[in-house]
C-alpha cells in the first residue's frame, strides 16, 4: 500500500523533490526535516527522505514491470 501510495503520490506532484513527497506522505516522523534542526542535521535527514523515496519509487516500477509480465509482486 505504501509503495502505491508514493508512487501516485510522486506521479501527481512531479514538481516535488522526493524529499518533500517523503515528508507530505510523513513516511517517517523521526526523519522529517524540523525548523529548530541544525543545517547540517536537516540536510542529513533530506538525503534520507529522498533515499526512502526513491527505493520505494524504484520497487514500484519493478512491480509493474513485472506485473505486465505476469509476475506479481515479484520485484527482481
Amino acid at each position: 500500500k505504501k509503495t502505491l501510495r508514493v508512487y501516485d503520490y510522486c506521479l501527481a506532484n512531479p514538481h516535488l523533490k522526493l524529499w518533500e513527497i517523503g515528508r507530505d506522505l510523513k513516511l517517517s516522523l523521526a526523519d522529517n526535516p524540523l525548523k529548530t534542526d541544525s543545517a547540517k542535521i536537516s540536510y542529513d535527514k533530506r538525503n534520507r527522505l529522498s533515499a526512502t523515496v526513491s527505493r520505494y519509487l524504484r520497487k514500484a516500477k519493478r512491480m509493474i514491470e513485472n506485473t505486465s509480465k505476469g509476475r506479481f509482486p515479484d520485484i527482481k
